[in-house]
């Protein structure tokens, strides 16, 4: 899977983020990212700041546990999730393997 990793307690994703949105939501996948739509405008860093308390909410884990490693000013984001500790049915639904 591109679009995520998990080694070392480490979660790593690939999103293609659509800030302003009419309600948030997983769309699934976009080429090879998650595509997360989000209520939040993409100004003064609203829509990075909410993005990250949305993921901390869906897997577990701390504000502080989630961040944006690269794409901060971009809709194209690499996030880091440190020691997730549940897994979204969307994630377990798209990260199923296909046969």
């Amino acid at each position: 899977m591109a679009w995520s990793r998990f080694a070392e307690g480490v979660l790593t994703l690939q999103l293609h983020l659509q800030p302003g949105g009419k309600a948030d939501r997983v769309d699934g996948l976009h080429a090879d990212r998650l595509k997360i739509r989000i209520k939040a405008p993409a100004i003064e860093n609203r829509a990075n700041d909410y993005l990250l308390r949305f993921l901390a909410e869906h897997f577990g884990v701390p504000r502080a546990s989630v961040t944006i490693t690269s794409g901060r000013q971009s809709r194209k984001k690499t996030v880091r999730i440190q020691d997730p500790k549940r897994w979204p049915d969307w994630y377990s639904a798209l990260a199923a393997p296909r046969s």
